[in-house]
């Protein structure tokens, strides 16, 4: 074990100092299924983000634990939650600036070497909050059964539990932020006891099958031939276009272990390299996905967009017949291309332009009902990067919002019934030690405490076929819902 002795120093303002001491690590004896471990210290969660597939990108799962403090971003205010204090503003003039200071602040932090996370921030945010870092505009008001959230929220958390899949080994890591060796050691055998000791599953949430749709088959039809006008003269390429669903509770509010085990059935059908449980009391997210944004570790960038997708085949031969299907649709394939462009695009941006890379193009990826295409692109950091330009760069992803992006952000915003919220947002972590990564919140449910609600969107070119995506969405969502309650609806 450490001396506990003061690697660094992050400020939130004049009475909130906290001081990070050096890291106390326990090795655990065996190493827990995250889902397992997130249902033992279930209490003492603030976020998982879990590695669901053998993906080499997606080595380990991280559960943060005892959250230090909460930022909570609002359009008119940056809010902080601390335990045992009445909450109160950070920020009224620049809020999102100011989060993302916070961020970098903590990010730049001593670190370990262990894993690319031992602490630091777990968090997400909004579509809305990437358009903002883009000078986007406002979306219109939420609907009812998707009432204004917030845009953002990150948790500090200073204990963690780190699974390395590729190793078989999982550990406890905390700092002391001032509270002594005795306090640290103690809650580490705390958390140790309870994993030993497990805990039985709840039974997942109920919903009631009368959904609330923000673009019904009809108006998505009509804006998908809004859209095409506009690509035809010359306005944009592609956008791409989203609706939800909102499906109201069964039986009221669900309490934390009722949507743990709504995570745990949806992420088991629906495996994603990025997965990821937020519970919140204003929106909890249940995410399994396939797509990384962004991850950032020493001096290297990398982005993986996905683009093209088919339907698994039913034997290999019809598997092996949609994925050559795959490689050689010309509308497929134009498209990719012209996502991946934008991903270069925004990397030179954040990175070195010259190191701008293409390492792995179009490769056709399997997941468990669908193959997509997908390519990774690379790039050196400069050494004065920070958080707040890498996203400014690549948030919102391309592959949810088309090209040119900024554009295809305000066509979003005038042509979708509300704002987006956390979908097609990012959820990730800016840890101690500098490293950074964030996925694409798609494939995710989202819960408010009277919805559960599934979105689904695709992207809209000129070559589209009018009404064949209205139809397919909303069978999208239902399948989304259906696999997290585990039965037909």
């Amino acid at each position: 074990m450490p001396s506990p002795t003061i690697t660094g120093e992050w400020r939130l303002d004049a009475d909130h100092v906290y001081r990070f001491g050096a890291a106390w690590r326990l090795d655990l004896d065996t190493c827990p299924e995250p889902v397992e471990a997130l249902t033992a210290l279930l209490g003492a969660t603030g976020t998982l983000l879990e590695s669901r597939t053998t993906h080499p990108g997606a080595r380990y799962s991280y559960l943060g634990l005892s959250p230090r403090v909460e930022l909570r971003l609002y359009p008119d205010r940056l809010m902080a939650r601390i335990t045992g204090e009445t909450d109160f503003i950070v920020e009224r003039h620049r809020p999102l600036d100011a989060l993302l200071e916070h961020l970098e602040a903590v990010r730049t932090l001593p670190g370990t070497a262990e894993a690319p996370f031992q602490g630091g921030w777990l968090g997400w945010l909004s579509h809305e909050a990437g358009a903002m870092l883009r000078d986007g505009p406002a979306t219109g008001p939420a609907p009812p059964a998707r009432p204004a959230g917030p845009l953002a929220v990150f948790r500090l958390c200073t204990d963690v539990l780190v699974i390395d899949h590729a190793a078989s080994q999982a550990w406890l890591v905390a700092r002391s932020a001032g509270a002594g060796e005795e306090a640290v050691l103690e809650r580490l055998a705390g958390y140790k006891d309870q994993l030993r000791a497990g805990a039985a599953a709840a039974t997942p949430a109920e919903v009631i099958d009368e959904a609330t749709v923000t673009l019904d088959p009809p108006a998505f039809a009509r804006e998908q031939e809004r859209l095409q006008e506009l690509i035809r003269n010359g306005d944009c390429f592609q956008v791409n276009l989203t609706a939800s669903w909102a499906y109201p509770w069964r039986a009221g509010a669900p309490d934390r272990a009722a949507l743990a085990a709504l995570y745990a059935r949806y992420t088991a059908y629906n495996p994603g390299a990025w997965c990821g449980f937020f519970p919140d009391g204003e929106l909890s997210l249940l995410s399994g996905s396939p797509e990384l944004l962004v991850d950032w570790e020493r001096d290297r960038l990398a982005m993986r967009p996905i683009a093209g997708t088919r339907p698994r085949g039913k034997t290999p031969q019809e598997d092996a017949a949609l994925a050559e299907e795959l490689r050689t649709d010309a509308k497929e394939q134009a498209e990719h291309a012209m996502l991946v462009d934008l991903a270069r695009n925004d990397l030179a941006h954040a990175g070195m332009p010259a190191s701008v890379r293409v390492p792995n193009l179009a490769g056709v990826e399997r997941y468990r009902h669908v193959m997509h295409l997908v390519s990774e692109v690379i790039a050196t950091a400069p050494a004065d990067l920070e958080l707040k330009n890498l996203l400014g760069a690549v948030f919102p992803g391309g592959t949810v919002t088309g090209a040119p992006k900024r554009r295809a952000v305000t066509r979003i915003a005038e042509g979708e019934r509300g704002p987006r919220g956390a979908y097609t947002g990012t959820l990730g972590y800016a840890g101690l030690g500098g490293a950074s990564q964030w996925n694409l919140l798609i494939r995710t449910l989202t819960a408010t405490p009277t919805h559960l609600v599934a979105h689904a969107g695709c992207g809209i070119v000129a070559a589209s076929e009018t009404g064949r995506e209205a139809d397919e969405l909303g069978f999208k969502a239902r399948a989304q819902i259906e696999s997290a309650l585990g039965q037909a609806m």
